[in-house]
């Protein structure tokens, strides 16, 4: 098995990790994000919360089918579908100019903004062609020197994903003189 599919697959649990459980990890937070989906997707608040569930549903079986040891192709194309749908409502959001927080990975009070869009359409990218490398590449042994590289690469990348707002903030340059 190559090395960029097992990379590949740690990234997308990694990232669908650190999203379901920034939704989750408390009762309160999930509460927020109901929130946050009704006045994102801009639908009456008896919508949200089956939106909301069915989001975190979807998100608990990518992290699943991505480290599922039978293959990680269904996993790269849901990962793939679900963030076309979380894009989507992202544009239409921006278009709407609704200072709406994304929640994508928590609690957030930054309004959805091109960064998100960019950072789900490049996601978008990678999973399509960890998929297609997925269908062409044959499974094999993998050694486990290997796995601790691609894991090496994979989990602070995920992490600098889920905390993108956090990665702006830092790099942006400061306005106080």
């Amino acid at each position: 098995m190559s090395y960029l599919i097992v990379g590949g697959r740690l990234l997308v649990a990694g990232i669908f990790l650190l999203s379901l459980f920034g939704k989750v990890r408390s009762a309160a937070q999930f509460r927020r994000f109901v929130a946050a989906t009704a006045g994102l997707l801009a639908v009456r608040p008896r919508w949200a919360r089956p939106l909301a569930l069915a989001t975190v549903g979807a998100e608990a079986t990518i992290v699943a089918l991505a480290l599922a040891p039978v293959g990680p192709v269904a996993g790269f194309v849901l990962a793939g579908a679900l963030l076309t749908c979380f894009t989507v409502a992202l544009v239409r959001a921006r278009r709407r100019a609704d200072q709406v927080a994304c929640h994508c990975f928590g609690q957030s009070q930054v309004p959805v903004g091109h960064r998100h869009v960019v950072r789900n359409v490049v996601l978008i990218f990678v999973v399509l062609l960890l998929a297609a490398a997925a269908v062409a590449t044959t499974a094999g042994p993998v050694d486990p020197a290997g796995v601790a590289v691609a894991a090496l690469v994979a989990v602070p990348t995920a992490l600098a994903i889920a905390h993108l707002d956090d990665v702006v903030d830092v790099l942006r340059p400061s306005s106080r003189k």
